[in-house]
């Protein structure tokens, strides 16, 4: 019946203009009387719309996946480093001296110390640039007997909030 009507309306629009061709496509329910197959411009910009949104949304959640991963790793690498700050004293009877306040330097001194007792020789925050760097201290409270330290690491996404852990 469509296809009735499309090459009614055809022949009427060759003989009678547009304006009757018009009325029998609305007539006929039909949004498009001409043979043209594809999209209009409204349907096309809904789409990349909707894929722009949906884009969006998942740059957003992996962007946040991410960093709850790396302050994930900041925290099971200090308590790797901790566990064996504890093994260094049980042997040595004191904690690992580095003869200062935390500072990424003393961390390094500190991790060459006690190298042999980390299971995993290359510890390092992931980013490691600027304020996210792992610091070691063990000038605690003014205590420099090596009986007391603190590891800290910056956690994101407020370079502020720090994670630390001090002798139990």
């Amino acid at each position: 019946m469509a296809n009735d009507l499309r090459q009614l309306s055809n022949k009427v629009a060759r003989s009678q203009g547009s304006r009757v061709r018009k009325w029998l496509c609305g007539a006929a329910g039909l949004r498009r009387c001409d043979d043209k197959k594809g999209f209009t411009l409204v349907e096309m910009l809904v789409v990349a719309t909707i894929i722009a949104l949906l884009s969006a949304a998942g740059f957003v959640s992996y962007a946040t996946a991410n960093r709850n991963a790396r302050n994930g790793k900041r925290k099971a690498d200090l308590e790797q480093v901790r566990a064996a700050l504890e093994l260094y004293r049980s042997d040595n009877g004191s904690y690992a001296d580095t003869n200062g306040v935390g500072s990424a330097a003393n961390w390094q001194v500190m991790t060459a110390t006690i190298g042999s007792y980390i299971t995993s020789p290359n510890i390092a925050d992931p980013r490691n640039i600027g304020v996210y760097v792992y610091t070691y201290s063990d000038d605690v409270a003014g205590d420099t007997a090596g009986r007391r330290y603190e590891i800290c690491a910056n956690l994101e996404p407020d370079p502020g909030t720090a994670y630390c852990l001090s002798n139990p």
